[in-house]
């Protein structure tokens, strides 16, 4: 943190990139495929100092520090690689030596052959031959080094060879390393050769056979190695045996090896027969016996077969009569024979020095130490060996006898051994008699073949030897060794830094690192790309790390050995720069600069690339450059200050670059020139420093000047003026205007005095007080100010227009005010009514009587007083006694009423009827309950009994017990619940809950349903109250217990029970619970019978468990297995419900059947659940394969494949098994592949085309993956079936593509250089200063240095002689010198150029000062303007042509800023956003006027309008007319807004503006020009606010009427008004029946809604009030009509019901309908007893019989008999009325 330079500041480190300035850390890591050497700026470097794209023959992974070379067997020729993957193996039959390869290093040589990756050309690693001590065996590390081999025996390899050549029929060839057809050996005579590749010619010739007469034997022609024998031949001389294919044996002849050589090399001598053996039956001499072969020994005479095989550790090399025969020290010499003899017989050689017992003078001449390899013996059923051992040749044949021995010291002997084997390479043999190797090698040493010590060969330099090397190991490159032993890699040592070592095995290093390149300890190359000096470093020859070029030098390209000079006009500040830095604007910078030098204070310079002092620039006008090294001004101008040029401080005194600003301008931030207060203002002070500050003309005066320092004078009478105000009588309205109506103004007036309250002034320009009117009669004003008067309101009284308030009063309480007339009087308030308010304007806002009090008289400010007790008095009242049922009544039953109100609720346990005045009346009579409040007692209800009185709540009554029952009021005593019934508490009916059916129950006194017994299980019980079941359960159903059917369905509650027998069940007759299907069996049905009708498990599925009622409860059956019908487990094997899934088939889960397996998938094995995909590689074209086949060659198999993809063109496989499109190689560079599945390439690409690889044809297209395959590429050609393209050389470019050979490559065109091979487009342009002639094909951009007088920009092909007005007295330039901006040049001067005059401009190379342009200016002294923008811009007010002010703009025009013209015609739309060389000048917008020379256009004021342009005065602006809205500025008439009014007057504000409707009006549409034009709301609505546009959403609240000109108005008592908007009282609907709707004026609340009325009372329709219950009827709540009082029952006024036991008629009365009272039967007749109700007479009255009588309201209720002297006729009344006649005496009655 806090760096003081650049230079502390790190290059981006190698592998990352820093994208931005000011990084604390690099911003992330290289892409891949890129190199990001130091100071990278990109993810993905251009090729550069700094990195670039991966180049051909390296890849690079992401953040790599350098690019990493593809190894030792692989190239790349593409760019960009990201990992090691695009290092492709070497082409067959060529070698890639080296790393970082673009393409092979040559073919392979002649005698060897290069599979793909060899990385030499004389490979010698892949050959397994036993005993060869240069091949490694697998395993070992240097195997991985070789692809490919020596040529091997039979074949023979030209150069370039991939694979061997075999050698042809009729050839062969014995030895290695062969390079052409024509090493092949012709077949020896007596020989025959039938097959390619034939190593040997020891096939003999069927017609040579020849017979000894000596031994009686069979022989023939018999070949030997190098021509030592031939085959006798034994046709006559000079005639040859032809030999062709036809005659080659089947089968040779079984004659005993060892006789034949016998017979060979006998020459003619006769030998003893060896030990032998014959296995063929009717031989007829000894010539038949087989010899003992080699391997084997033979002991017993007349044997069939050898005894057996040789002892381990021992060898028999034939004829051996022991398992371990031993030979004397004679002998041993033939053992050297026999292994030299076999050496040469093999072709291949092994260690014998080890012999050490070989002593006599035969074995030393020969000179024999070792021979080169051995071949391993080939076995067959019989013998171990089938070579024979050759002939010895000795001139004593003294190895005849030679039978075999002891194996020797560094050799060893298996089992059956013919011969000695040498010791295996990286072995050891120390000993005699060994069957195998002792052990490994000693780590540090190596073992050739045949070797006895461990340590045999001290490991030497360069190379390192593990345990059990068979050869020294190279140490890799980069490494060295220069000590011996050594058992790891790890002995190997980094080559030093400075140094590379190049080759591995090394024991000193290569060599120097060369100059441009650095290398580290352990660099494999003189010039490592990874380690190349970068770009602003040296490296020197030997250099271990680059050195950074120091200050004042750069180095631009990287592998470089020294820097180079900073050049003038740049710097180089800080070490290991790879660019010179531009020297930075303020600074110049001379050649060599390490730091930047300032240009001094005063100056700046705003260019860079600066070389010395005079270059930097003065410092302009308005600005200040304080300190050295500006590249721009510091800054403006201080405020209050000049700066006219050169200025060093921000406030500058001199006189000379600048002075204080003056008094009467204003001198802002920037200023070169003061400027002047504007009109309006004035300053006495001096260092102003912006407009701001100059101070507004004073309140009642004006300022008519510019730069005034004390105000004009004071405005003239009639007239105001404002702050600011420029005119003695301003119109503008905004810096005073004429004197507005209601107000006055005297001279020096600052703001309009209003006129007094009471009067006012319609008129404008008014200029004293007596020019305010007072108000006229029935008119008032309230405010001062105002133009007119008002008219009284409603709700006021204005008596006389003397009130000095000015305001009207209130209408006073008790009274109401309407206003209808100005001499109208205040009206009471009516009877019933009274207000404490003032300003009252209807009747209907005079109070309502409250409840409880009345109102006697008219005028009231308050209730007369409470009214009297008893009554009830409602709102309303004019007596204190009401009777009307509307204002008042008597205290209705149920409350008692004091003081006219409702006092309180009648006790509980008293009743209280009408007119009560006592909580406690009447006291709650026996049987019945009392509640507070009651009208009435009301009895227990039925369930219930009480004995006692006065009860107060039902809860008195108490409940019947359980198992009783109580059924009508009054029970005292309860009954008990009869049998099959229960009876819970408080039941009124004994028969009211039977048991059901389903149950029994024959117990008495039962409480419960608990006492009800279910019926049994397997029975039915149909009835309720059943003693004992109806009968058994049918068959197919079941009965639990509990049920009431036998074979259909209950019915529970709400809820149907099935009782058929359900699935998975079944029900034989009498069945209590269902019986489960067994396993493997279902039942989807119900209703099953017997356990026959239950299905088998369905196919697919098992049952395992029994009561399956679902085939969804049935379970699939196990995968890998077939389940056939009524299987109970899921994995049948029986055969007849199931089997295992057979192969080529799968059974998934739930298989009914097996599946042949699809092609593309194959089942190996019994039970597969689903069938396998077929692997990949493989294929199953077939259905119901049971094992796939492999992958043809061509093709691919991906997993699951039926038939065989080919590769596509471009690709091309040799392999079988391949399973993936990748396993398709593409076709290798220079050859295409045009085919479907191709095993191979076609042919070679064409030329002038480049195949990079997957080439589809011979001139293949580009593809992705190969991007470069087409065309050859630009600056390249290609000649056919080339490997890479070509490039051009130095010197030449090729900018199309196609190139054949070098001749399409094309010179380098003039002015242009080419500096290296392969250019598409030129290097570059030839460099400045320099020229590239036409006849010269540069390969520099320094080709010739252009002379003096001259310049040469980048590019030339010539050098150009300087124009006129420009110099150049140096060569090397690419530019003449042209004159200094702000100057000019007549012509070509060597002395300084003349300053620019003012009012023009010169920009650099100025030969003719251009003046500035119209709409611009300058101050008259102001010289040396460098650009047109240094004119400025035309100030305000102002119009100017040819660089000078002409003038002020005229009226009605605004000139803003860079006007050309006195009256411009500019759009004039916006002048806000002026910039400059844009004329912001027009003629006056529309809405403003514009005076001569203004500089802003001056608003209409308010309630003024102007639509057109071109305004000059304030008279141009109109009046805005009535119905109008005109705003400040706005040249469009506003249609007045709805709900308001304009008339264009203005108000007590001056606003003019629109004014909303008052109180109780509306104004739906915009244009309103008068308060009369805002109309009346109408009835219905209550517009309750002013300025309304829609009455709608102010509807008369409900309860109210409005009449739309005041406010709401209660409906009236005994009405209501449920919904909003009623118009008129008509619209207030009657109170519906059984409600009832008071007096609004009493409660307060309007009748939305009537009130319920309560029982006992009755409310007609329209009632105001309850009236009680009329007698003879009854009343429930809310009841309209009361119901009649129905017979053998009374109902007395204020009943609510008429069946209580109270109202029930007693005997001896009875009681008609309608009836209030008990009536009496007429005398005459006798109550007589009913089983109903005593309702009528006829039924309840009986008449009585003759001789009896009884009289009305008789006591007694029998009729009496007649007395003595009276008679009774029937129906007497009394007996008085029927004496008897005098002459009738009886002594009783007579009827």
């Amino acid at each position: 943190m806090g760096l003081p330079n650049k230079s502390g500041c790190e290059l981006c480190p190698p592998g990352r990139y820093c994208g931005s300035s000011g990084l604390a850390a690099p911003t992330g890591v290289c892409s891949p495929g890129y190199l990001c050497v130091s100071g990278s700026v990109s993810a993905q470097p251009e090729e550069g100092p700094t990195g670039g794209r991966c180049s051909a023959g390296s890849y690079c992974p992401q953040g790599v520090t350098y690019m990493v070379p593809c190894p030792a067997g692989t190239f790349s020729s593409i760019d960009g690689a990201v990992s090691k993957e695009a290092c492709q193996p070497c082409l067959p039959g060529d070698h890639c030596a080296e790393v970082g390869l673009s393409s092979p290093s040559g073919p392979c040589d002649p005698g060897f052959y290069c599979t793909g990756g060899s990385t030499t050309a004389t490979p010698w690693g892949n050959i397994t031959v036993a005993g060869d001590f240069t091949s490694p065996r697998p395993g070992n590390t240097i195997l991985g080094l070789f692809h490919g081999d020596v040529c091997p025996s039979g074949h023979y390899c030209p150069r370039g060879s991939s694979k061997p050549s075999p050698c042809p029929p009729g050839t062969f060839l014995g030895k290695s390393a062969a390079e052409s057809e024509a090493d092949c050996e012709a077949c020896y005579p007596g020989s025959f050769c039938p097959s390619w590749a034939q190593i040997s010619a020891d096939l003999l010739c069927p017609a040579g056979l020849v017979l000894s007469t000596a031994l009686n034997v069979w022989t023939s022609a018999r070949f030997l190695l190098y021509g030592r024998f031939v085959c006798a031949n034994p046709v006559s001389a000079g005639s040859r045996q032809s030999i062709g294919r036809r005659d080659v044996p089947q089968r040779l002849h079984p004659l005993s090896p060892w006789l034949l050589l016998q017979q060979q090399c006998s020459d003619r001598a006769v030998w003893a027969l060896p030990p032998s053996f014959l296995p063929e039956l009717g031989a007829s001499s000894a010539s038949h016996c087989h010899p003992c072969p080699p391997g084997k020994y033979c002991v017993s005479p007349g044997a069939s077969q050898p005894t057996g095989l040789c002892s381990a550790g021992f060898f028999c090399s034939g004829g051996a009569q022991s398992p371990k025969p031993r030979a004397n020290s004679s002998l041993f010499s033939c053992l050297h024979e026999i292994l030299e003899a076999f050496a040469m017989r093999t072709d291949t050689a092994f260690w014998m020095h080890n012999l050490s017992f070989f002593s006599n003078s035969t074995d030393s001449e020969r000179g024999v130490s070792r021979m080169e390899v051995e071949t391993a013996p080939q076995a067959d059923s019989d013998h171990i060996v089938t070579h024979p051992p050759p002939c010895l040749q000795s001139p004593h044949y003294s190895c005849s006898t030679y039978r075999g021995d002891v194996c020797p010291r560094g050799f060893f002997c298996p089992l059956g051994s013919a011969y000695p084997q040498p010791c295996e390479a990286g072995s050891y043999c120390n000993q005699t008699g060994l069957d195998a190797p002792t052990g490994p090698c000693a780590a540090g040493y190596y073992c050739p073949k045949g070797s006895f010590d461990p340590g045999a060969t001290l490991c030497p330099t360069g190379h390192y030897c593990p345990l059990g090397a068979p050869l020294p190991l190279p140490c890799p490159l980069g490494t060295l060794k220069s000590s011996r032993a050594g058992s790891t890699v790890e002995a190997c040592q980094l080559c030093p830094p400075g140094h590379y070592c190049h080759q591995s095995g090394r024991a000193e290093p290569s060599g120097q690192c060369v100059e441009g390149y650095y290398c580290p300890e352990g660099q494999s190359s003189e010039s490592p790309q990874q380690h190349i000096c970068p770009a602003g470093h040296s490296c020197e020859k030997g250099s271990v790390s680059q050195s950074a070029c120091p200050p004042g030098s750069y180095q631009l390209r990287q592998g470089q050995g020294s820097c180079q000079t900073c050049p003038a006009g740049f710097y180089c500040h800080h070490q290991g720069m790879t660019r010179p830095l531009l020297c930075e604007g303020g600074f110049y910078c001379p050649s060599g600069s390490a730091d930047q030098r300032p240009c001094p204070a005063g100056t700046y310079g705003n260019m860079s690339g600066l070389v010395e002092e005079g270059q930097c620039s003065p410092c302009d006008p308005g600005m200040f450059c304080r300190e050295a090294g500006r590249s721009f001004p510091s800054g403006l101008c201080a405020a209050g200050f000049v700066c006219a040029g050169k200025a060093s401080e921000a406030s500058p005194s001199d006189g000379l670059t600048g002075f204080p600003c003056p008094a009467g301008f204003y001198c802002s931030v920037g200023t070169s020139v003061p400027k002047p207060c504007p009109k309006g203002t004035f300053s006495e002070q001096s260092g102003l420093v912006d407009e701001s500050q100059c101070r507004s003309c004073s309140p009642g005066f004006y300022c008519s000047e510019t730069g005034l320092a004390a105000v004009s004078g004071p405005c003239l009478p009639g007239f105001y003026c404002l702050e600011g105000s420029h005119t003695a009588a301003p119109m503008s309205n905004i810096s005073g205007s004429v004197c507005p109506a209601g107000h006055f103004c005297t001279e020096g007036s600052s703001v309009p005095s209003p006129c007094p309250r009471g009067s006012h002034q319609n008129e404008t320009g008014g200029k004293s007080k007596d020019d305010c009117k007072p108000c006229p009669l029935g008119w008032f004003q309230d405010l001062s100010g105002q133009r007119e008067c008002d008219p009284c309101p409603h709700g006021f009284n204005c008596p006389s227009h003397s009130s000095t308030s000015g305001s009207p009063l209130l209408c006073p309480a008790g009274y109401v005010c309407p206003g209808e007339s100005s001499d109208s009087l205040p009206v009471p308030c009516p009877k019933g009514t009274y207000s404490p308010n003032q300003g009252l304007t209807t009747t209907g806002e005079c109070l309502v009587c409250p409840a409880g009090q009345f109102c006697g008289s008219e005028g009231l400010v308050e209730p007369s007083g409470s009214c009297a007790p008893g009554f009830l008095c409602l709102m309303g009242a004019t007596v204190p006694n009401p009777t009307d049922n509307r204002t008042g009544s008597l205290c209705p039953p149920g409350i008692f009423c004091q003081k006219g109100q409702r006092a309180g609720d009648c006790l509980a346990g008293f009743y209280c009827d009408w007119g009560s005045s006592r909580e406690d009346k009447a006291p709650c009579p026996a049987g019945f309950f009392c509640p507070s409040g009651a009208p009435l007692p009301m009895p227990c209800p039925a369930g219930t009994f009480s004995s006692k009185e006065g009860n107060t709540h039902q809860i008195n009554c108490t409940t019947c017990s359980p198992g009783s029952y109580c059924q009508v009021e009054g029970t005292a005593r309860p009954a008990l619940c009869p049998p099959g019934h229960y009876c819970p508490a408080g039941l009124t009916l004994g028969l009211e809950f039977p048991c059901p059916p389903g149950t029994v129950q024959n117990q008495l006194g039962a409480s419960s349903p608990d006492a009800c017994l279910p019926c049994p299980a397997g029975m039915f019980c149909s009835q309720s109250g059943a003693s004992q079941p109806t009968g058994p359960c049918e068959a197919g159903y079941f009965c639990p217990a509990g049920s009431s059917s036998p074979n259909s369905t209950e019915y529970q509650g709400n809820s149907t029970r099935s009782h058929l027998c359900p699935s998975g069940h079944y029900c034989p007759s009498g069945t209590g619970y269902p019986l489960p299907c067994p396993t493997g069996s279902l039942s989807v049905s119900r209703g099953l019978k017997e356990v026959g009708e239950c299905s088998l498990c369905p196919p697919g599925l098992f049952c395992d468990k029994p009561a399956i009622t679902e085939f969804s409860d049935a379970l699939p059956c196990h995968a890998g297995y077939v389940c056939l019908g009524g299987s109970s487990g899921p994995i049948p094997s029986d055969g007849s419900h199931g089997y295992l899934c057979p192969a080529g088939h799968s059974c998934p889960v739930g298989s009914a059947r097996e599946v042949p397996c699809e092609p593309g998938t194959y089942s190996p094995a019994p039970g597969a659940a689903r069938c396998t995909t077929c692997p990949r590689g493989t294929m199953c074209s077939s259905s119901a394969t049971q094992e796939p086949s492999v992958c043809p060659a061509g093709h691919f198999c991906p997993g699951g494949t039926a038939l065989p993809q080919p590769c596509p063109p471009g690709t091309f496989n040799n392999q079988t098994g391949a399973h993936s499109l990748s396993v398709c190689s593409p076709c290798p560079s220079g050859v295409y592949c045009n085919s479907y599945g191709a095993s191979m390439p076609q042919g070679r690409c064409l030329e002038g085309y480049f195949c990079q690889g997957g080439a589809v044809g011979p001139a293949p297209p580009s593809s992705d993956d190969f991007p470069l395959n087409g065309p050859c590429p630009v600056g390249h050609y290609c000649p056919a079936g080339c490997l890479s393209p070509i490039p051009c050389p130095l010197g030449s470019v090729r900018k199309t593509t196609g190139g054949v050979s070098s001749d399409s490559c094309s010179a380098c065109p003039a002015g242009y250089y080419c500096s290296t091979e392969g250019l598409a487009n030129t290097s570059g342009p030839c460099a400045a200063g320099f020229y590239c002639p036409f006849d010269f094909s540069s390969t520099t951009p320094y080709a010739f240095l252009c002379p003096k007088g001259h310049y040469c920009p980048e590019g030339s092909a010539l050098a150009l002689p300087c124009p006129t007005g420009e110099y150049q007295p140096n060569p090397g330039s690419d530019s003449c010198i042209p004159c200094r901006p702000g100057f000019y040049c007549e012509e070509a001067v060597v002395g300084e150029p003349w300053p620019c005059p003012p009012h023009s401009f010169c920009p650099a190379g100025t030969m003719v000062p251009q003046p500035c342009p119209n709409g611009t200016f300058t101050h008259p002294n102001q010289e040396g303007l460098q650009e047109e923008r240094e004119c400025l811009p035309c100030p305000s007010g102002k119009f100017c042509r040819a660089g000078r002010i002409q003038g002020v703009c005229a009226a009605g025009y605004l000139c803003v800023s860079g006007s050309a013209d006195f009256t411009p015609q500019g759009p004039g739309s916006n002048f806000t956003q002026c910039q400059w060389g844009m004329q912001c000048a027009g003629p006056c917008p529309p809405g403003f006027y514009c005076p001569e020379g203004t500089q802003e256009a001056q608003l209409c004021p308010a309630n003024t309008v102007r639509s057109s342009s071109g305004g000059s005065s304030l008279q141009d602006c109109l009046p805005c007319p009535p119905q109008y809205w005109c705003q400040p500025g706005d040249p469009a008439l506003h249609l007045c807004p709805a709900g308001h009014y304009c008339d264009g007057l203005p108000d007590a504000h001056l606003s003019g503006g629109p004014r909303p409707c008052p109180l109780y009006t509306y104004q739906a549409s915009p244009g309103a020009g008068s308060k009369g034009d805002c109309l009346p709301c109408p009835p219905g609505a209550h517009c309750n606010s002013t300025g309304l546009t829609d009455y709608s959403n102010s509807p008369c609240p409900p309860g109210y009427w409005c009449s739309g000109s005041g406010p709401p108005i209660y409906c009236p008592a005994g009405t209501k008004r449920p919904l909003p908007g009623a118009a008129m009282p008509r619209h207030c609907e009657p109170c519906a029946g059984g409600t009832f709707c008071p007096d609004p004026r009493e409660t307060g609340t309007p009748n939305v809604e009537g009130v319920r009325c309560r029982a006992s009372y009755q409310c007609p329709i329209g009632a105001a009030s309850e009236r009680p219950c009329r007698a003879g009827s009854y009343c429930g709540p809310q009841t309209a009509e009361p119901q009649v009082c129905p017979e053998g029952y009374l109902c007395p006024e204020g009943s609510h019901s008429y069946d209580t036991p109270k109202q029930l008629c007693p005997f001896p009365y009875y009681c008609p309908a309608n009836s209030s009272t008990m009536k009496s039967c007429d005398g005459g007749s006798m109550p007589v007893t009913t089983s109903g109700l005593r309702g009528s007479k006829s039924s309840c009255c009986s008449v009585c019989e003759g001789g009896t009588y009884r009289l009305h309201h008789s006591p007694v209720p029998q009729c009496l008999p007649c007395p003595p002297r009276y008679f009774c006729p029937p129906g007497t009344d009394s007996y008085k009325s029927h004496p008897c006649p005098f002459w009738v005496c009886l002594s009783r009655g007579i009827h």
